[in-house]
């Protein structure tokens, strides 16, 4: 006879999905993610996220679309949360996580600035910082 002994890890994540730019308030940059795996949702707030995963990138001459990985280590997307001192002890117990909604990350304005070309600084149309 034999034995045979299996496994199994999932690491939970959040899939950008492919149509994933949406337009937050206050001039912010979301990203549409879907949620992978059973992750701990509540731990994924407040914290620095970096990207990786696999990207189609199209050549600029030829046009041909050519597969990439990415791996981004830097803080580019934070999933933000209400400030604990903000909500009170019975607010905290009845949030429910809803993944659709709570768990868009927004993407770092020096990132957004970088991808739209913009150059003014963060400052207002005429270069004012604000």
């Amino acid at each position: 006879g034999f034995k045979i002994i299996g496994g199994h890890t999932d690491s939970p994540n959040l899939k950008i999905k492919p149509r994933s730019k949406r337009h937050g308030g206050s001039g912010t940059v979301q990203l549409a993610v879907e949620c992978y795996g059973g992750g701990l949702w509540n731990t994924w707030f407040d914290r620095d996220l970096g990207l990786s995963g696999r990207v189609m990138v199209r050549h600029a001459g030829s046009g041909r679309i050519e597969q990439r990985l990415l791996k981004i280590d830097r803080a580019v997307v934070r999933i933000p949360n209400l400030a604990i001192h903000l909500q009170t002890a019975k607010e905290r117990e009845a949030f429910a996580i809803n993944k659709e909604d709570h768990l868009q990350p927004i993407l770092a304005m020096e990132v957004k600035k970088a991808l739209s070309g913009s150059s003014n600084g963060g400052g207002d149309e005429e270069g004012n910082n604000n």
